[in-house]
């Protein structure tokens, strides 16, 4: 028996809708989806806009439906405060605005965990290992616990659990991007206490400062302060900054030096999360910018610097933990269609 459900990925940046079919014992199947910018958004005309098109291109008609939202939810789960945006999602509104009667709200990294649960781990468009040095692939614990963390707007951070009775990873919630960030030389030093005094309203800054979108930004304008950047026009007038900052690392120092600054912050990060829970089934990297500079990640000392440890025997086990980058775009989607059907 076939059922429907809307989905949502509500970032800081971009939402996605998504509407899937779902089966007894087969993947959800996408059949429509939609894409605008958060900052703005009119979320219940969207939704209601792609409802209306599923009735019409297929006579599906949809009134449930499960949102990935890049917040914090309430504690009733009917509603979430928006950390990037001025909005935020309220399901008695949505209840009210659109044909919408059942409405569940996750958090994003909890449906990005969960969706990882549906990614074929032998294609490299759901998933791409990255090597140890040594060019070595751990295999890690089948059933071990895993740890999940995306740089985007913001800096996600998730844990996942092994049910041995369902066969399937649950996430727990996590906010660990927002632990003191850590200075390991004299430049990271100078540059919290810029970030102190610039962007943390004089309070010690967090990971998300410099593991973000916002955080390559941050960095940029640290180092610009002492170095010449030969594309700061065109990066002062680009709409997205981070992203100009990563298309100009070729041809300028300062963007070269902020991006390995910031893989150095994220890939410490990773590592702080996946020894904090012991992440021996593998450490996962998401988020909307992780896919975007794959091959910077890849070329970079990502995985040598998620190893250093002033313990050899925690050295030893970081080293057993395997690395996967989630390239498919669809998996908090998948994750939250997947939702309703196994929380």
């Amino acid at each position: 028996m076939s059922d429907y459900i809307l989905t949502a990925d509500v970032g800081g940046t971009n939402t996605q809708l998504a509407c899937f079919k779902l089966e007894d014992n087969q993947p959800p199947q996408h059949f429509l989806g939609a894409r605008f910018q958060s900052k703005g958004g009119n979320f219940p005309s969207q939704i209601n806009q792609i409802l209306e098109l599923a009735y019409n291109q297929s006579g599906v008609k949809i009134n449930r439906a499960c949102f990935a939202v890049a917040g914090i939810i309430s504690a009733d789960g009917e509603r979430s405060a928006m950390g990037n945006v001025d909005w935020g999602v309220d399901c008695r509104e949505l209840r009210d605005k659109t044909p919408l009667e059942e409405l569940t709200l996750i958090n994003d990294f909890q449906a990005l965990g969960f969706g990882t649960n549906f990614l074929d781990e032998n294609n490299e468009k759901d998933l791409i290992r990255l090597p140890h040095p040594g060019n070595r692939y751990p295999s890690g614990n089948p059933t071990g616990t895993r740890a999940i963390i995306g740089a985007g707007t913001g800096l996600g951070h998730g844990i996942l659990v092994y049910s041995q009775q369902q066969k399937l990873y649950f996430p727990l919630n996590s906010e660990g991007s927002h632990c003191d960030l850590a200075a390991t030389n004299d430049l990271e030093w100078r540059l919290v206490q810029y970030l102190r005094n610039n962007v943390s309203l004089n309070n010690h800054p967090d990971y998300e400062r410099v593991a973000s979108g916002p955080g390559l930004v941050n960095i940029y304008n640290f180092l610009c302060l002492y170095e010449t950047s030969p594309s700061h026009k065109i990066i002062e007038k680009a709409p997205d900054k981070a992203a100009a900052i990563t298309e100009n690392t070729t041809n300028d120092p300062t963007c070269q030096q902020t991006i390995q600054i910031f893989l150095r912050f994220y890939a410490r990060a990773a590592k702080n999360l996946a020894i904090t829970c012991m992440a021996t089934g593998g450490l996962y990297l998401g988020g909307g910018i992780t896919p975007k500079i794959l091959p910077l990640i890849q070329k970079s000392a990502f995985a040598q610097i998620f190893e250093e440890s002033d313990r050899l025997h925690h050295r030893d086990a970081l080293r057993e933990i395997p690395l996967w980058i989630i390239i498919n775009p669809r998996t908090a989607l998948l994750g939250a269609a997947m939702w309703r059907g196994n929380s």
